[in-house]
């Protein structure tokens, strides 16, 4: 007779060209973390897989396979205590289920095929601090964000068919650090009233429908910690304000013998996830004197 195959609570499989989901997870009822990512895992998620992990998970990674989605429905989202979870690289399609994941902290779908209409509760839960949804098909208005107090440090919804005005509920992110919107078709005039958000350091509004002239700031405190904003392939009109750039110190590094502006990239890790971005530009400042 075999020995039982001992429970488990942590297990990573990565990278070890699995083709299906272990069988020998059947009975693995006390997994608390399971990384399954870069495989070739085809297929739907089988029912025995959450059935037997529906109490105990809390970080599911199975990124970078080829999983479609769920065996059968279940109704509602079956991991009720996930709080880190990573789908990105497969195809399938996103659930209103989602908004009832109240300890959820990371939700990554990136790079799937998902398609349809982004649920309006999706950034309603008060503990999410990553949402990347970027390269899908969503259409639709983007969801109210921040409608409560609210945990989001990163948003990504860039390469998607969105459309409609930026939500001013975002202007409530007060943990919010990077904001990516690009290659959308967003249509709105520049969104100022970001300006007060105090950790902002990335505004991406690339390739939509923004129009308009670019007022002069408020105040001198908008937008505080900027590092990076892109707002190329737009249809802004006019000139953008010079009273930006002075008030922009994070934007800036200023070379004083050569009179030129080099944005800076960053990094965050926070929250349990990472963030690298980096551009550069130069802007030479000609004076009268």
């Amino acid at each position: 007779m075999s020995a039982a195959f001992p429970k488990l609570q942590v297990l990573k499989l990565v990278s070890c060209n699995w083709t299906e989901f272990p069988k020998f997870l059947h009975d693995q009822y006390e997994l608390i973390i399971l990384y399954l990512s870069y495989n070739n895992i085809r297929g739907q998620i089988p029912r025995w897989l959450w059935n037997a992990t529906r109490e105990t998970m809390m970080d599911l990674n199975i990124a970078n396979n080829f999983v479609t989605g769920f065996e059968q429905d279940p109704g509602t989202f079956p991991w009720q205590n996930i709080m880190y979870l990573s789908l990105h690289f497969n195809s399938g399609e996103i659930s209103p289920s989602f908004c009832n994941l109240n300890d959820l902290k990371t939700l990554n779908l990136s790079n799937n095929n998902l398609r349809g209409k982004l649920p309006q509760c999706l950034g309603n839960s008060s503990n999410l601090g990553l949402l990347r949804l970027q390269n899908n098909s969503f259409h639709g208005n983007l969801p109210s964000l921040c409608p409560t107090v609210n945990s989001l440090a990163s948003v990504d919804l860039s390469y998607n068919q969105l459309r409609g005005k930026l939500p001013r509920s975002i202007a409530n992110c007060s943990r919010l650090v990077f904001l990516n919107i690009g290659n959308n078709h967003i249509s709105d005039i520049f969104p100022s009233w970001l300006g007060a958000l105090p950790v902002l350091l990335a505004l991406i509004l690339c390739s939509n429908r923004f129009h308009g002239v670019i007022r002069n700031p408020a105040t001198t405190h908008e937008f505080p910690k900027l590092c990076i904003i892109d707002l190329s392939n737009n249809n802004f009109s006019g000139m953008l304000p010079l009273n930006y750039f002075e008030c922009w110190n994070s934007l800036k590094f200023v070379d004083k013998s050569k009179q030129t502006y080099v944005e800076n990239s960053f990094s965050l890790n926070s929250l349990g996830f990472s963030i690298h971005y980096r551009n550069a530009f130069s802007l030479t400042i000609f004076s009268n004197s």
